[in-house]
């Protein structure tokens, strides 16, 4: 039996937070072919739903939090950029990283740009994206084809810099928990030794609930706080009531808050 009796914040047992799916002008998957703003340049967006302001209110943003998914293409990037427009919305000097980018251009680091409408100076790309490797594999096969090593220190020492020069940070990482950077080092050890908080993402679909509990057991047995679990609403012919079956069941058992976007 799956021991879940630790929670993982003080959110209140059983806090259920079950809203509309959050429609806006951007499409979803991503489409990565539109255009992005001038450098520095503040793009007009249209109104955020309000899902997303209120998911943004409930985050302790001076900290820098990861967002993680359960798998690849579960929606972590979507939820990246939007995350970053609602904080942009409310005055949150934020700005999103990822340590290591796998697969072709244009990268997810583009993707939040444009979700978010801000375009930050090139010179900060070195250290919103430490690594970046063409082939779509796991990082640590991506860093050894082009006869490199992920180095954790280099990724964490970017996300200081970011910090200092002012910025609240939203890293998305690579993957799942259990994603290898290097041979040795799992996405998991460098949130646990960073003591970094992390926000769940999820495809909610069949398999959700299985998928979502192992990785909330992974940050509970290494004492990472979880923030809350967002359940991405990627395909909408899935079953509705299956769909809504999968939001209760998670926030029952994890405890934490759940937003279905």
């Amino acid at each position: 039996m799956l021991d879940l009796s630790h929670p993982l914040t003080p959110s209140k047992e059983g806090e259920l937070f079950f809203v509309e799916r959050a429609h806006d002008d951007v499409a979803h998957p991503f489409d990565p072919k539109k255009s992005r703003g001038c450098k520095g340049e503040r793009r007009s967006r249209s109104p955020l739903p309000k899902i997303w302001i209120e998911l943004a209110a409930k985050l302790p943003i001076q900290s820098p939090i990861v967002i993680v998914g359960t798998d690849t293409d579960v929606g972590k990037t979507w939820v990246t950029g939007h995350l970053a427009h609602a904080l942009y919305e409310t005055g949150v000097p934020v700005i999103t990283q990822k340590w290591v980018q796998t697969g072709p251009a244009p990268t997810d680091i583009d993707t939040h740009d444009r979700l978010s409408g801000v375009v930050f100076p090139e010179a900060l790309l070195t250290d919103r994206l430490p690594y970046y490797f063409p082939d779509p594999v796991s990082p640590h096969l991506a860093a050894s084809r082009q006869g490199q090593c992920v180095d954790i220190g280099a990724c964490l020492a970017a996300t200081a810099r970011l910090q200092v020069a002012g910025y609240r940070v939203l890293i998305e990482g690579s993957g799942g928990l259990m994603v290898p950077y290097t041979e040795t080092v799992m996405l998991l050890d460098m949130v646990a030794d960073a003591g970094f908080s992390v926000l769940l993402v999820s495809e909610n679909r069949v398999g959700v609930i299985n998928q979502v509990m192992l990785s909330v057991m992974a940050l509970r047995q290494r004492g990472i706080s979880l923030l809350g679990i967002v359940l991405s609403q990627k395909n909408l012919a899935h079953d509705a009531d299956v769909m809504a079956d999968n939001v209760r069941m998670v926030a029952n058992g994890s405890r934490v808050r759940v937003w279905s976007v």
